[in-house]
């Protein structure tokens, strides 16, 4: 495919797959439940009004959102509708991250990541661009492609910690030697930010950090899936609706939790150290801050389907480096998200309810993930298992 011709086609796919991401959501085109997914839009413009008034919701347990995310919230209410002016400043968000990979793809001659996030909304669904995630997600996605310039990549870590929490594992895609001016950016634009948000809404502006404590297992969760089978085969099933999520409630549900959790930590802090000690030095920067995520990801108590935004996001950078050795995580991760989609919103309750195929839907997604993750942990393995004589230092 000559280069004019490939160009339109990414593009075209980015406006097919957006242009259905944005109608979904307002009903009449026939996807299954897909106006539900506006839910979560309009509880942002409730709390656009609070924050507008100078006042953080910090007493609504839904939210879960770290001070910078005030300010984009906000920005929605520059529309007449605000569903409208959310879903369209997500949207820029959305085309930044597409033209950095663009202009990355141009330069490197490698195309897959561009193809990948210009179909991601397609993937995802119509929760692409009625939730907050495409912000932090884009935020870092750019961070890693300027991974070579470490203040700057840094400073876009921190701006995306300011928003969600997650970002902050992205540190991991630095070398050794770009550790120090990579954090010292990070810190000072997350410590500065906060700053200026705490002396607006004052201590409110910290409220997320009670919900993020107090979170139970989420029924889509990988911890969660034993306790789906179980109900799929006649179990009964608690699943109250807390913190923004169906939980469950019932008899080992923490115990799961607390061990999937443990189990995260232990291979974060594995990474953590083997970057310190330079031992990651020779694997692609972005291959590193995927592992990363996918382990957060299959350890947390929650696993929402906005939460294939963050790994798309990140597998398509993976997907426009060199040396990358992601793409089978890549693609299972795809497969992942599409029976997301499948799942919410068409067969949510369902699931709740124990019915069998959208409980095999489910399991099958978690397995996907999982199988992810253990590929993307063998490709790290595998490359510091390489004597460093043999390793070949590789562009970040």
């Amino acid at each position: 495919m000559n280069p004019t011709a490939r160009l339109l086609a990414i593009l075209a796919l980015f406006g097919v797959t957006r242009a259905a991401a944005f109608a979904i959501p307002f009903g009449g085109t026939g996807y299954p439940l897909g106006h539900l997914v506006i839910n979560d839009v309009t509880l942002y413009g409730q709390w656009s009004d609070l924050l507008a008034a100078g006042y953080f919701p910090a007493d609504d347990p839904m939210w879960q959102y770290p001070p910078l995310a005030a300010p984009l919230f906000l920005l929605g209410r520059l529309w007449p509708r605000y569903d409208i002016g959310f879903m369209s400043v997500a949207l820029l968000a959305d085309i930044a991250a597409l033209v950095a990979l663009l202009v990355t793809a141009q330069r490197r001659g490698i195309w897959g990541g561009a193809w990948l996030w210009a179909g991601a909304a397609g993937i995802v669904g119509p929760v692409f661009l009625t939730r907050f995630d495409v912000f932090p997600t884009a935020a870092v996605m750019l961070a890693l492609l300027v991974s070579h310039r470490s203040a700057i990549s840094g400073a876009l870590i921190g701006v995306a910690t300011a928003l969600k929490v997650w970002p902050l594992l992205a540190l991991a895609a630095m070398r050794r030697s770009q550790l120090p001016a990579a954090l010292s950016a990070a810190a000072a634009v997350l410590l500065g930010t906060t700053l200026i948000l705490l002396f607006i809404y004052r201590s409110q502006a910290l409220s997320f950090l009670n919900g993020q404590v107090e979170r139970g297992l989420q029924i889509e969760s990988v911890a969660g899936a034993p306790f789906v089978v179980a109900h799929a085969l006649g179990a009964q099933l608690n699943v109250p609706f807390r913190y923004g999520s169906m939980e469950l409630d019932v008899p080992g549900a923490g115990l799961a939790g607390a061990l999937a959790t443990g189990i995260g930590v232990l291979l974060l802090g594995w990474l953590a150290v083997l970057r310190l000690r330079g031992r990651l030095d020779s694997v692609p920067g972005p291959d590193v801050a995927f592992t990363a995520v996918l382990v957060s990801v299959v350890a947390s108590r929650v696993f929402s389907p906005q939460y294939s935004i963050w790994l798309l996001g990140l597998a398509a950078v993976c997907l426009a480096t060199p040396h990358t050795r992601m793409r089978w995580p890549a693609a299972l991760i795809c497969a992942a998200a599409v029976l997301t989609q499948a799942i919410y919103p068409p067969l949510y309750t369902e699931l709740i309810n124990g019915e069998a195929f959208a409980s095999a839907l489910q399991v099958t997604r978690v397995a996907l993930v999982v199988a992810a993750c253990v590929l993307a942990i063998g490709s790290i393995v595998r490359r510091i298992r390489i004597s460093p004589g043999q390793q070949q230092r590789q562009p970040v």
